[in-house]
């Protein structure tokens, strides 16, 4: 496993996140797996990636051509609401626009939620 990551020059670091990046990709939560279909039919007029590695981070999605990221939060973010500011801090020094949904709001109101990514976006 280690030979892919000294053909791309990636540090060992950055190798890491990605590997946990796809590890996340095959495990998402219900809520990430329904804006996720939302977001893969394009309903909010841009294409996104899941669990993309950013740095330090990994983001939920990402829109890389509009530089936006969403972010789902559910019960853990109750606990690292310190860590995520400063993450989003980071994201947003680095040109991201990042909007933060709880998992009870995509299940519940995905008309809503895709509303809001599309006000948003630009």
């Amino acid at each position: 496993m280690a030979e892919p990551a000294l053909h791309l020059h990636l540090t060992h670091q950055s190798f890491k996140k990605i590997l946990f990046a796809r590890s996340l990709r095959r495990k998402m939560t219900k809520a990430e797996a329904v804006l996720w279909d939302a977001l893969r039919a394009k309903k909010t007029g841009c294409k996104f990636r899941r669990q993309v590695p950013l740095g330090l981070f990994v983001a939920d999605f990402c829109c890389m051509e509009h530089r936006f990221i969403i972010e789902l939060d559910g019960d853990i973010h109750k606990e690292t609401a310190e860590y995520d500011a400063i993450r989003d801090d980071m994201l947003s020094t680095g040109g991201f626009t990042i909007i933060r949904f709880n998992n009870q709001e995509v299940m519940t109101n995905m008309p809503a939620v895709v509303a809001k990514i599309q006000e948003h976006r630009g």
